[in-house]
């Protein structure tokens, strides 16, 4: 294994925010705010015996044995003299080493991220009947050490280079909006109409209704291609043509072509969510893309959980409720994210999940004594 100077360090965050509250009348405030966060000293990981990218233009030349003689004629020579490997194993930082890398202990601790957003929040405190809370968040963030402490965590594709790696998340949605709310109807005992002890009242009296709303933004999609470099695919041969972990790939974009296809009225068994054309393999030695591609992203999420309750009084100061609730009321379809990589072309663009759950419903009775 291998220990990175910067190991140790501990994982450094900012955090700080500007906001204003603003009262209207009795009952009700809306709120601003400017939230942001700066983190860097984050665990990343990264192939530290990668062949420098600047190598990829001697081609075919870097599979060769390095006493083979177009590689003797090139003017090269042997890092040490019992060396008997590739030449593009020879041209690695520590070339001793057939598979180098810190075995996922991520003990570089180069990452950084930027979080901004603007919160705006309206409540309307309980009176009348009503309490209602919106809620809505838009946000940027960008970062080049996602959930890197686990060891699956994704690599840098240029230890050279880790601004390359900069990269909205996948689980960033840009634009997220929730309401909370519960209303009681204004009839029965105690209440603007029907307050009597009649058998209506009782009957239509004590209703509520509430709900929690969650509209989201679709998740950050990116476009992975084959990683076609035989000296970035990983795993060590007998000559140590891989010699290290396998740098992942992103797909290049075509300039002027739809990335997303027609969705509305979408049909995963027969509809793409993905234009092929849109995306390339890479001539280089990375796919112009990031990891994620800003403004590319999946089906937006939108769900409802309603619930409708009354509330029956009993002799004394006993009360019983019977509440109905519907978690994802409307039994919205929330797909999951496409098969994103154009090196699988046959499923390239097709949806074969549901993110979400279908419709519950749930009954409960409640008793206070």
């Amino acid at each position: 294994n291998y220990w990175h100077p910067t190991a140790g360090r501990s994982g450094r965050m900012q955090n700080w925010s500007v906001g204003v509250q603003r009262a209207i009348g009795r009952s009700m405030s809306i709120d601003v705010a400017y939230v942001g966060s700066r983190g860097d000293r984050l665990p990343v990981r990264v192939d530290i015996n990668q062949l420098h990218p600047d190598h990829l233009s001697l081609g075919p030349l870097l599979t060769r044995n390095i006493r083979d003689p177009q590689v003797v004629a090139a003017g090269f020579t042997p890092p040490y003299p019992t060396f008997n490997g590739s030449l593009a194993q020879a041209l690695r930082p520590f070339p001793q080493f057939p598979n180098m890398f810190p075995g996922g202990r991520n003990s570089d601790t180069r990452g950084t991220s930027t979080y901004d957003a603007l919160q705006v929040k309206f409540d309307k405190r309980y009176s009348d009947g009503l309490y209602a809370t919106v809620a809505y968040t838009w946000a940027d963030h960008l970062t080049n050490a996602p959930n890197n402490f686990v060891n699956n965590a994704p690599m840098h594709r240029n230890a050279y280079d880790l601004d390359m790696s900069q990269y909205r998340p996948p689980t960033y949605r840009p634009h997220v909006a929730a309401i909370g709310f519960l209303y009681e109807l204004p009839v029965g005992p105690g209440k603007a109409l029907l307050d009597n002890g009649g058998v209506l009242s009782k009957i239509i009296g004590g209703w509520q209704f509430s709900g929690i709303l969650r509209y989201a933004s679709g998740a950050t999609l990116g476009v992975g291609a084959t990683q076609a470099n035989p000296v970035y695919r990983g795993g060590a041969t007998a000559e140590g043509v891989g010699g290290s972990t396998a740098i992942p790939q992103t797909a290049d974009i075509v300039p002027g072509v739809p990335m997303k296809l027609e969705t509305d009225n979408f049909n995963p068994r027969t509809d793409r969510y993905l234009n092929i054309a849109a995306f390339a393999q890479p001539t280089g030695a990375f796919g112009n893309s990031t990891l994620t591609i800003n403004g590319l992203r999946g089906f937006a999420s939108l769900n409802e959980d309603l619930a409708i309750s009354k509330l029956i009084r009993m002799r004394g100061s006993s009360t019983l409720q019977l509440r109905v609730e519907m978690f994802n009321a409307f039994n919205r379809i929330e797909f999951g994210n496409p098969a994103s990589n154009i090196g699988n072309p046959e499923t390239f663009g097709r949806i074969t999940s549901q993110a979400n759950t279908p419709r519950n419903m749930q009954i409960a009775l409640k008793v206070t004594f």
